[in-house]
């Protein structure tokens, strides 16, 4: 390791060292020192053929800032290697204004790369201050020069650029399409006459973005110009003018009179929602929540039938819009629906989980399809309304598995106690997904009955219902479950003592760890690992002192979770005592040690790791790597 007191010019000299580990750890002593030699040499180090190195050296550079260290880096906008211009640029981005000065200069740089990514950076950092230095180069003889100037503008976004933009814009034709989009973004109604005289030309990658600039600007008159292209011949400029068309009548609470192809809008609406675009589908389902022009229920029901399952959820929201006529439809839907279509209006149905839906749903409980069957369980459960528990209740006797377990777990989000009884019953079910979901949804209900019933089967003569019991009543939660939890604690069964001592720490009452003490000592191994865990979980750090004991066990497993917990409880006092099991004869207690070190951040302890004789143990090579790079992240913060 490179010590503290290292000259500047030594770390230097350790940035060409052929070790990338040195050469790291250089670029972080000075980074930490701070100074323009160190920052001469952070910038040196971006060049660095080390992934690893650039970017710790970029991170240090973001954060010391100041005059010298943004010149040296705007130098390296002129940098051969495209890669290393890239990385200067985003760290004055992240830099931010203080960067700008150094930016500034660099406008008047010689050569064309230099003064684009100069703009380009002024751009993202958007201190519109300089504007005016970026007007002039809205005629710099570089077009890639003029057009990054273009986009700087726009994310500016002032309106004083405006007329600046608007005489490129005519003056230049291959600025146009950056123009427009600044345009666009900078949102001024004064840009609307100058941009709607270009709606008649040939050049369709240039009316695309002129359309799209007129749907950003909302001028009320934008509705009329862009009319006539809802036609076009292009599809991709139809479509750009219903966009366009859309946000402006939104933007101006126009509604869809007579003088407006409501049709056109409306396909262009619902084919959106196939988008593969997320923003697109996000703008379409935001159009038809919000505007009421189109009363397009129907439509969206077809759209239902036939959608990606992603897609269901948006378009239910939008249907769910249209209140009780849009339910009535789609209630009707369900009749002449074909087996793919039923599933989907199913989903659409839970989404919009109104008990308006009920019969409708309930009608398809009697289907031959069993995944019919259990989507509408699952429907009828979303839906929340008792008037749905008759249907349930046939479901849940079911002759499918998954039928009876989704009919079950409906019931209790429902969450109606005069069906507790039924639940219980299916606690005897021969499945154990039904068993499971009779168990859900009796926590899910909960209530005396329900405590009482998991109490009663901690003495259940199966196994299985005695565990279930006490998870159960763990996930119940409610302090009435404490005393049967904290006797089943020692119970004659080891896995209900298990599963009481998981319980009781998932309940959290402090008052709680004593009993989980006592069961340190525990004759079962798997219970005396409980225990440890759960006092980590319930007292966090202060269950150290239980546990440290159980450091010095014969039973290794017990060795190793007592290892494990400490490291995961992160008490950095403890690494001394943890690294001591660096040298244990075996390897599993090892790869423990390796593990909670990492996992406590114990840093000064990576070089011990890298030494220890893995000896062909897959395990312990694998355990040490994982954990010296992760404590090499720590170290360099």
């Amino acid at each position: 390791m490179i010590q503290c007191n290292m000259s500047v010019k030594d770390q230097l000299r350790q940035l060409t060292s052929p070790d990338y580990f040195e050469r790291e750890e250089a670029v972080r002593r000075l980074g930490q020192r701070g100074g323009d030699d160190a920052v001469a040499g952070l910038v040196m180090a971006l060049e660095d053929e080390n992934r690893g190195v650039r970017e710790l050296a970029a991170d240090y550079l973001t954060r010391c800032g100041g005059d010298l260290c943004t010149r040296l880096l705007a130098s390296f906008l002129a940098h051969e290697d495209i890669s290393v211009r890239n990385l200067a640029s985003e760290v004055l981005v992240n830099i931010g204004p203080e960067a700008v000065p150094a930016l500034v200069d660099a406008l008047t740089d010689p050569q064309q790369e230099v003064r684009q990514f100069a703009l380009d950076a002024l751009g993202l950092i958007g201190d519109s201050s300089v504007a005016d230095r970026v007007h002039c180069l809205l005629d710099d003889p570089g077009a890639g020069v003029a057009c990054s100037a273009a986009e700087a503008l726009g994310y500016f976004g002032i309106p004083q650029s405006v007329p600046h933009l608007m005489r490129a814009f005519e003056q230049h034709v291959f600025i146009r399409p950056q123009a427009a989009e600044a345009l666009g973004r900078i949102g001024d109604p004064m840009a609307f006459e100058g941009l709607s005289k270009y709606l008649d030309i040939d050049d369709t990658v240039l009316l695309y973005s002129v359309i799209e600039a007129l749907g950003r600007l909302s001028h009320p008159d934008g509705v009329d110009v862009l009319k006539p292209l809802l036609n076009y011949d292009n599809k991709m400029i139809a479509d750009a003018a219903a966009a366009a068309v859309i946000r402006i009548m939104l933007a101006t609470n126009r509604k869809a009179d007579e003088s407006i192809p409501r049709e056109r809008l409306k396909r262009f609406l619902l084919e959106s929602l196939s988008s593969k675009d997320l923003t697109t589908v996000q703008f379409s389902v935001g159009a038809l929540y919000q505007w009421d022009g189109l009363d397009i229920a129907g439509d969206l029901i077809d759209c239902l039938k036939r959608a990606d399952a992603d897609l269901i959820n948006p378009i239910a929201d939008v249907l769910k819009s249209y209140e009780e006529p849009g339910l009535e439809q789609l209630a009707l839907a369900f009749k002449k629906a074909v087996r793919p279509e039923k599933t989907r209006l199913l989903m659409a149905a839970a989404r919009i989980a109104d008990p308006l839906l009920i019969p409708a749903v309930a009608r398809l409980a009697d289907a031959d399809e069993s995944d019919i069957r259990v989507q509408v369980a699952y429907t009828l459960g979303q839906c929340g309304d008792h008037t749905a528990l008759d249907t349930l209740v046939e479901l849940a006797s079911d002759s499918n598995d998954s039928v009876r377990s989704a009919a079950l777990k409906a019931i209790g989000w429902i969450g109606i106690e005069t069906e507790i009884a039924l639940l219980i019953g299916g606690l005897d079910d021969a499945v154990e997904e039904v068993r499971r979901s009779a168990i859900g949804a009796l926590i899910l209900i909960g209530g005396d009955t329900a405590i009482r019933t998991f109490t009663s089967d901690l003495e259940h003569p199966a196994p299985r219902r005695r565990k279930m019991a006490v998870l159960a009543l763990g996930m119940i939660g409610e302090e009435a479950t404490r005393k049967p939890l904290r006797q089943a604690i020692y119970h004659a069964d080891a896995d209900v003592r298990r599963a009481a001592i998981e319980a009781l720490s998932r309940i959290g009452n402090l008052n709680d760890a004593d009993i989980i003490r006592s069961v340190l000592t525990d004759d079962d191994m798997l219970v005396r690992k409980a225990a440890i865990s759960g006092l980590g979980d319930l007292i966090g750090k202060e269950a150290v002192e239980d546990i440290k004991p159980l450091l010095d066990e014969d039973d290794v497993w017990i060795k190793c979770h007592a290892i494990d917990t400490i490291g995961a409880l992160g008490v950095d006092d403890q690494a001394d005592l943890i690294a001591s099991f660096l040298n244990d004869s075996q390897d599993i207690v090892k790869v423990s040690a390796v593990k909670a070190l990492a996992a406590m951040g114990a840093h000064k302890y990576r070089k011990q790791l890298q030494k220890i004789p893995t000896e062909g143990n897959s395990d312990l090579t694998t355990a040490v790597e994982d954990a010296a790079n992760q404590l090499t992240e720590i170290y360099n913060g």
